[in-house]
């Protein structure tokens, strides 16, 4: 939860692992190294470290896909939605949505869970309607990379 300087009562700081300036992710969560809260006195009222980081290796380099192309890895199921959720619907299917839009892309990356490789993903976050005009906060993810 975001609040001004004036509201808070602490803050949090989360260190996360990089591979090229660029966010690590493992699961469902980015890769943390360490954590922290502070309250406003200055005392740390919890301290989280996690020694597991993951060593990194060129095997192979690959030309990025185009936007066009990552967003279709979607329609084709190489992608996955992370989140479609509506404030006036209680359906979750991305089935059900007509229209989309990409609002803003970030670049990650995501270990893969059967191999352990580390691809490029991007994370698309945007708005999406459904048939009876719903509206849906979307977040999606798709390789950036063509993935075989």
């Amino acid at each position: 939860e975001t609040s001004t300087d004036s509201q808070a009562n602490g803050y949090r700081f989360t260190v996360a692992q990089l591979v090229d300036n660029i966010p690590l992710v493992i699961g469902t969560r980015r890769s943390q190294l360490a954590s922290a809260v502070v309250i406003m006195n200055g005392d740390i009222l919890r301290a989280n470290f996690f020694p597991r980081t993951v060593t990194t290796e060129v095997v192979e380099t690959y030309n990025p896909l185009s936007q066009n192309s990552i967003e279709k890895n979607l329609d084709l199921g190489l992608g996955n939605y992370i989140t479609v959720a509506s404030t006036t619907s209680d359906n979750t299917d991305p089935a059900v949505l007509t229209q989309i839009t990409f609002t803003k892309g970030s670049l990650e990356y995501r270990q893969n869970e059967k191999n352990g490789y580390i691809l490029p993903y991007v994370k698309f976050s945007g708005i999406g309607k459904d048939v009876e005009d719903n509206t849906y906060n979307i977040e999606a993810i798709s390789p950036a990379i063509r993935v075989e």
